[in-house]
């Protein structure tokens, strides 16, 4: 995924009326525990002890601060923590993932 390899921004865009999201092109160093990072649907359902590790883990939140100036991290942030079996996130997913 581009969008995690350099820093992100934004600026007010006079054309658009709005705030836009746009590369730097100013690379990125790799999140410090080697995750497979997954893409996937912004919004989720999740259990209480998978919220409560979220909220509580300190993986969870430094892998928060280091999406912060990812292109749309909300698309990678609950995939990722999710399906990478090492966090052994409770209520995470816990299947073989076929490519």
């Amino acid at each position: 995924m581009e969008r995690v390899n350099y820093h992100w921004t934004h600026r007010w865009s006079k054309t658009y009326q709005q705030t836009i999201f746009y590369n730097t092109f100013i690379p990125k160093a790799p999140f410090h525990l080697n995750l497979t990072l997954f893409k996937g649907a912004i919004h989720a359902l999740f259990s209480r002890r998978m919220v409560e590790y979220i909220v509580e883990s300190d993986v969870a939140r430094r892998y928060l601060e280091w999406c912060w100036d990812t292109g749309h991290s909300s698309e990678h942030y609950w995939n990722t923590l999710n399906y990478n079996q090492q966090l052994a996130v409770p209520g995470g997913y816990q299947g073989t993932l076929v490519a």
